[in-house]
């Protein structure tokens, strides 16, 4: 929802709590299993479930990227590296699924107990990028002629 106000109140700043959202998320997640607060949580922060990299960033980013090139001509080859790390995030979270058999398997822990090692990465990553969020170029925010 806040991705209709992000030119408004500042793509940078959207991220930001996007990104704060989403490792709150993760350690609620980590924390509870009550399953209001579950939903919640879900709902706020970026929890997705499909496994492909759609989500509350992609929008935003994608808008922002041609505002931080200088040369028009490496649009492409821009976009182009961006489908790829998302690519690569998302193979490597899909590789990560598999933990939580190994955890049953090895440590003996039932199912909810093997997940939660997951949430709490997902919690670390949200807080790793949120760090590149901050440190972004004010370039990404729509720049109005006068």
């Amino acid at each position: 929802m806040l991705v209709f106000y992000a030119d408004r109140i500042g793509r940078r700043k959207i991220l930001i709590v996007y990104a704060a959202l989403m490792s709150l998320s993760g350690l609620i997640f980590f924390a509870t299993t009550n399953f209001l607060v579950l939903v919640i949580s879900a709902f706020i922060g970026t929890i997705n479930i499909t496994g492909t990299e759609t989500g509350a960033f992609l929008s935003i980013e994608q808008a922002a990227l041609p505002q931080t090139l200088n040369n028009i001509k490496k649009r492409n080859t821009v976009y182009a590296l961006y489908n790829m790390a998302g690519t690569f995030a998302m193979s490597a979270g899909v590789l990560l699924s598999g933990l939580p058999e190994v955890f049953v398997n090895e440590y003996d822990l039932n199912q909810i107990e093997s997940t939660k090692p997951l949430f709490l990465i997902y919690s670390i990553i949200g807080l790793a990028v949120w760090g590149i969020y901050c440190l972004i170029s004010p370039k990404v925010e729509i720049q109005v002629k006068k």
